[in-house]
């Protein structure tokens, strides 16, 4: 999960956090061949980190409260 707090000043700091995080997972768990983001549909900058990191989109869910 990545998640930095809106007023912490860490903006622009998600890409860091992934690619270190794959990296991560690729020297130390290499047996790991697949990750998969759940993202909110309204959060369109974790979208945006996902995509331009080269994830794809497989699916989307839909949800009505009634």
């Amino acid at each position: 999960s990545i998640y930095l707090v809106p007023e912490g000043g860490f903006e622009g700091q998600g890409r860091n956090l992934l690619s270190n995080a794959e990296k991560w997972l690729q020297t130390n768990r290499p047996d790991i061949k697949r990750i998969r983001a759940n993202v909110l549909g309204k959060n369109s900058v974790s979208q945006q980190l996902f995509s331009g990191a080269n994830y794809r989109l497989e699916a989307a869910s839909y949800l009505k409260e009634i």
